[in-house]
């Protein structure tokens, strides 16, 4: 980040008082902060797109940082599925 930047957007969605709520990139904003970087780049999702819509992409995010077991997958997917 020092040398080149954040790389890849911040997933973000406006609030009801124009705050921005990082869905994911958190850790890529702290750093960013921690550079003294003024701008970032992201990506705003719509203010209409569901809580579920909201907690697939946090856990799609999630997904490729962290290892799932099988169990916490098929919970996530069961909830996905009976909504």
């Amino acid at each position: 980040i020092k040398n080149r930047g954040v790389q890849q957007p911040l997933l973000v969605v406006p609030e009801t008082d124009g705050a921005y709520r990082v869905i994911d990139g958190g850790t890529r904003l702290e750093a960013a902060r921690l550079e003294g970087l003024a701008e970032v780049p992201v990506l705003v999702l719509a203010p209409t797109t569901g809580a579920l819509d909201l907690e697939l992409a946090t856990h799609m995010a999630n997904e490729m940082r962290r290892d799932f077991t099988a169990a916490e997958r098929a919970q996530f997917y069961l909830r996905v599925m009976a909504e």
